[in-house]
């Protein structure tokens, strides 16, 4: 390495926090120009190329680049994937300081945008103007010609994910005839028609675990990217689902507005540091001004799984890194994740993964 990379190498942190291991600043390059064509740039943001030995990222070989916001501007990113068969993913989770306009032409592509926190309008020319909120899910055809204004809330936190491909590549990647996708994406296919639409369905539980999943990998850095490309495909699936009409994933007659779902999600991120001595469902429900009926139902709908499973789980998993990482007596892992006997902890881990801490330990 010459000087000059060493001078383009990040060893520090950027302005969301993060760790910049692994991150090189990259010039514009032909390589880099699909960031623009299928997702263009979010203002105020620096690109950054991520080797893929240096990157331990939850889509493994398929991560690209990294689009860091300015930290004059606000704090996060955008990470681009590309995989084998063209189906290229946006992973979001920035913020800016001040309400934030870009524009954008369209590329003839289809796009699938689940948005897990955050809050944008979209307006296309001559059109209706689009609020996509937490707890929403966009599919939409953006024919080229077409002007794209976005506008994002200040301060508000983006955490998406995006799907991108061309109607061709869908239906080869999922061995699908035309006649058997949606009805805007069918007239596209067999006629060529080129034309806008866009349809907003509610961000289901389904989808929602199915990110999580995608997010968090049970597999090493060599399965990543095949995983990830896998749970893409499942979003894909789960969406084309709702717009032929055929899913009945409805969530049990839950009806959340846009204010319950974001304090929901504000339960479930509370939780992440709380789980080891959270407070009883009728103080989180007031916390986070929710009734009981809400709390209860309304998370399982979002998140897949109730308060206590949620706890449960976060507890567990806890235990397992630490089971691993440290040479703890048992006493002192099960008491650092909320229990106050061994025998309860060694319970609970053996309920969840089937053999005793003991166990796991002596692995290692």
């Amino acid at each position: 390495m010459d000087a000059n990379d060493h001078k383009k190498k990040e060893g520090h942190r950027g302005g969301n926090g993060l760790p910049r291991a692994g991150l090189f600043h990259v010039d514009p390059d032909p390589d880099a120009r699909w960031t623009q064509e299928d997702f263009p740039s979010a203002p105020h943001t620096q690109l950054y190329h991520a080797r893929e030995t240096a990157v331990n990222h939850a889509c493994g070989a398929a991560f690209r680049f990294r689009a860091e916001v300015t930290e004059e501007r606000g704090r996060g990113f955008r990470d681009y994937i590309s995989f084998s068969n063209d189906l290229r993913v946006l992973l979001s989770d920035f913020e800016y300081k001040e309400e934030t306009r870009g524009k954008a032409d369209g590329v003839d592509l289809l796009k699938f945008h689940f948005k897990l926190t955050g809050k944008n309008r979209v307006c296309f020319n001559n059109r209706d103007e689009i609020l996509a909120e937490t707890g929403s899910s966009v599919v939409a055809f953006h024919p080229k010609g077409l002007l794209k204004d976005d506008w994002y809330a200040a301060k508000a936190r983006e955490r998406s994910l995006t799907l991108c491909c061309s109607p061709a590549q869908l239906a080869e990647a999922l061995h699908l005839d035309a006649d058997e996708l949606p009805k805007p994406i069918k007239n596209y296919m067999l006629d060529g028609a080129v034309d806008f639409f866009v349809q907003q369905l509610p961000l289901t539980a389904r989808m929602t675990r199915v990110i999580e999943d995608m997010m968090n990998p049970p597999y090493g850095r060599q399965l990543r990217h095949i995983h990830a490309e896998a749970r893409s495909l499942d979003l894909i699936c789960i969406i084309l689902d709702l717009l032929s009409g055929q899913s009945d994933d409805d969530g049990g007659g839950v009806r959340l507005s846009r204010k319950d779902v974001e304090a929901l999600n504000g339960v479930r991120d509370y939780l992440r540091y709380a789980y080891a001595d959270p407070p009883r469902m009728p103080q989180l429900s007031c916390q986070f001004g929710l009734n009981r009926t809400k709390m209860a139902e309304g998370f399982k709908f979002l998140f897949g799984e109730t308060v206590f499973e949620h706890i449960q789980r976060l507890r567990m998993e806890r235990a397992r890194e630490l089971l691993l990482e440290t040479d703890w007596p048992l006493w002192r892992v099960g008491e650092a994740v909320g229990y106050d006997r061994q025998s309860s902890f060694s319970a609970a881990f053996r309920l969840r993964y089937g053999y005793a801490p003991k166990t796991l330990r002596a692995k290692r």
